[in-house]
């Protein structure tokens, strides 16, 4: 009853107010004449929104059309030097598509014991003396005073392109500014807009 109690209040909110607004914009030629286009935009702005948001979450690097995706921390481009720019997106080919070079390429890799994506370079391969495994050292640990080493079935990616439009956009959206800006806003309006169109079509119907 209670949830009743407040659909209907909202319900006659609207025809107080809203529907009066919505229809006096509406009178307007070009108002009428881009609805459409403002929903399809607004369902791609939603969708987009969820789309980041969703792939993000499951993983801090992931897989889109084939590119892997990995925004560049703040720690990851103190590390890199003038390698790469902290909040940068970096695109990365799969390993398996291309050939490493040690003296040149970043890579995307997971280091040992750990799930998560990071950025390195490396600056020797060698075979393990036990094993036989190549083992691939990271710069990065290097120069830090440790000398780490993964196994080639732990780089993912090497690095392709680096663009900070699309690091700011993505680091955007998965905030909270850009849920509220991109996602909960977008909704309302596209609801707004929904409510109308049915209360509109009542009031024909009537007529």
């Amino acid at each position: 009853l209670l949830i009743y109690d407040i659909i209907k209040k909202a319900c006659n909110f609207y025809k107080r107010n809203l529907k009066k607004a919505i229809d006096k914009m509406e009178n307007k030629k070009g108002i009428s004449i881009l609805k459409p286009v403002i929903i399809v935009l607004l369902v791609l702005l939603i969708a987009s929104t969820l789309t980041v948001n969703i792939l993000f979450s499951r993983s801090n690097t992931p897989k889109i059309f084939g590119k892997f995706v990995h925004i560049v921390t703040q720690q990851e481009g103190i590390d890199m030097g003038n390698e790469v720019t902290a909040g940068a997106a970096i695109i990365a080919d799969d390993i398996s598509k291309r050939t490493l070079d040690i003296n040149t390429d970043v890579v995307l890799c997971k280091l040992n014991g750990s799930d998560e994506v990071t950025v390195r370079m490396f600056y020797k391969v060698e075979a393990d003396a036990e094993t036989g495994e190549l083992r691939y050292y990271p710069e990065t640990d290097k120069a830090q005073g440790t000398e780490l080493s993964i196994g080639k079935e732990n780089i993912i990616g090497v690095c392709t392109k680096e663009n900070m439009t699309l690091g700011k956009y993505i680091s955007f959206v998965k905030n909270v500014k850009g849920i509220i800006a991109l996602l909960v806003v977008p909704c309302v309006l596209l609801v707004i807009m929904i409510i109308a169109a049915i209360f509109r079509k009542r009031d024909e119907d009537d007529d």
